[in-house]
């Protein structure tokens, strides 16, 4: 279970730094802006607008669109704000699974984002039902086997048995499929499987601080000792050979 608290606290530590370290959740914003269909969608409600990112695309490319940007921690919002100044785009502090929904859209959207929900079902639910007829749902989300390597690291170290990888928890592409199908119709689930490779074991980790995702789960809150470090690294190493993160996205839409 993931923890809401947590994650808001994560995000906001990481407020003014996540931009330098988010090259994975740019990647994500780039590809998933492509697979917006053209229309001329006049009310838009991003989900997790972070510090910006993606919300800059949607600006670029549907200048004359109303953006509503929500997100969950007050830090990132503050950010957005001093990144993009625009009349067209309002910033909300908010949560995505609790916001009020009395407009009607023609698009939503969010990146890198739904993994974090704890019910995606009542989520799709809700968003299905302020789509306009014929207006689309489009998102990207981590998958599952994001952080592979480091799941397999830390399950190799037997006195930390406690220790599990976040990702763990995300949806995987049926779950997504399944989900939009009941709400929605048109379903598309693409799946993008990146790797980045890092100087060492300590960029890795310096890189899931900044960028708000943690290494683990709630309840594994460990300080990373000198003597935890070097076991977690030399199982990297012998698994591996070198520091590398695989990062699973998955590319969803859906039309009402």
């Amino acid at each position: 279970m993931l923890d809401k608290a947590v994650i808001i606290r994560n995000f906001s530590k990481s407020a003014y730094r996540y931009d330098e370290y988010a090259s994975i959740q740019r990647l994500a914003a780039n590809r998933l802006i492509e697979e917006i269909p053209e229309n001329n969608f006049k009310q838009i409600l991003e989900i997790g607008c972070g510090t910006g990112i993606y919300t800059r695309l949607l600006k670029a490319r549907f200048g004359s669109s109303r953006i509503r940007a929500v997100d969950i921690s007050e830090r990132m919002i503050r950010v957005a704000r001093e990144n993009i100044r625009a009349e067209n785009v309002e910033f909300e502090i908010g949560d995505a699974e609790e916001i009020e929904l009395e407009e009607r859209y023609d698009l939503i959207t969010s990146n890198s984002t739904i993994q974090w929900f704890e019910s995606i079902e009542n989520a799709f639910r809700r968003y299905s039902s302020v789509l306009n007829k014929g207006a689309w749902f489009v998102f990207s989300s981590f998958g599952p086997l994001t952080f592979t390597e480091l799941a397999a690291a830390l399950k190799d170290i037997r006195t930390h048995r406690d220790l599990f990888v976040a990702s763990r928890n995300f949806f995987d592409k049926g779950k997504l499929q399944r989900f939009l199908s009941k709400f929605l119709n048109k379903v598309s689930v693409k799946e993008i499987i990146t790797q980045e490779e890092y100087p060492s074991l300590k960029d890795l980790l310096e890189n899931i601080k900044h960028t708000g995702s943690r290494g683990c789960i709630t309840g594994c809150d460990y300080i990373w000792s000198q003597g935890l470090f070097k076991a977690v690294e030399d199982a990297y190493m012998n698994n591996n050979g070198r520091i590398t993160a695989t990062y699973q996205i998955f590319l969803c839409k859906a039309a009402r």
